[in-house]
């Protein structure tokens, strides 16, 4: 069930209202509020830079102050490392105190048994992320090995795939 407030409207993908162009007010369908890990791996420092016909102009930064908009109710520990055993490190140190992930390890997702091992130890769901549409791309990106340790993964959308993410993990936590 859907928690209502009087006077607010709370939407199953409120983010919509101004992905499409419209900046209305957006709030969260769930009122929970959860600790959410956000991991990015090697070279998502650089969005806005690197490949922007691929990625958009959008920046790392941006996508985490768009992430705070948007789900206000929730805290968010963000973390972005080019190097896999900081992002193991990281996963470890929070594994019990984060409710969910989502995770875009970037090139790590074709190669990384361990990342995917570490994934799996993890207390909450997690939902692998890729700004771009791995499958329409080269036929090594096809193959994501740390996706099957998650419950989900989306592919192409850019930022809205870590809205739906979110969504999805709440979703998913008060089932």
């Amino acid at each position: 069930m859907i928690p209502k407030k009087s006077g607010t409207r709370y939407e199953i993908f409120p983010f919509f209202r101004s992905f499409f162009g419209k900046q209305l007010p957006v709030v969260s369908s769930y009122l929970c509020p959860m600790l959410v890990g956000i991991l990015h791996g090697p070279n998502l420092q650089l969005l806005g830079v690197r490949e922007p016909e691929i990625y958009g102009s959008k920046t790392l930064l941006d996508l985490e102050k768009e992430i705070k908009q948007f789900f206000p109710q929730h805290d968010f520990l963000f973390f972005q490392s080019n190097h896999e055993g900081e992002l193991i490190d990281f996963l470890h140190d929070h594994r019990t105190n984060v409710q969910a992930w989502v995770i875009n390890p970037g090139g790590l997702a074709h190669s990384s048994v361990a990342l995917a091992d570490a994934l799996r130890m993890m207390n909450g769901p997690a939902i692998e992320v890729h700004l771009s549409n791995v499958f329409q791309r080269e036929s090594f990106r096809h193959n994501l090995i740390t996706a099957s340790s998650c419950i989900g993964c989306i592919s192409g959308l850019g930022f809205a795939g870590y809205h739906f993410a979110i969504q999805m993990l709440e979703k998913k936590l008060h089932e």
